[in-house]
């Protein structure tokens, strides 16, 4: 969970998606399917970053603690 702070659900179906996808051209290029394994998506999470930026994140968590929206 730690390495998907931040992530969007968008994010997080992407990342569902290129761990399906590496997964599908290592089937092809081997001829053998394979289960999708924890390092698929550690080598797709290594080159995602999160979309949601770390002040808006704060922003959000202020509101959900307090119910108001924090000043700008």
């Amino acid at each position: 969970a730690a390495q998907t702070e931040r992530f969007s659900g968008a994010d997080m179906a992407a990342l569902a998606q290129r761990v399906r996808e590496r997964a599908f051209r290592d089937a092809i290029t081997t001829g053998v399917a394979r289960p999708i394994q924890a390092a698929d998506f550690e080598a797709i999470l290594a080159e995602m970053h999160p979309s949601i930026p770390l002040d808006e994140l704060r922003r959000f968590e202020h509101f959900a603690a307090s119910g108001q929206a924090p000043n700008r």
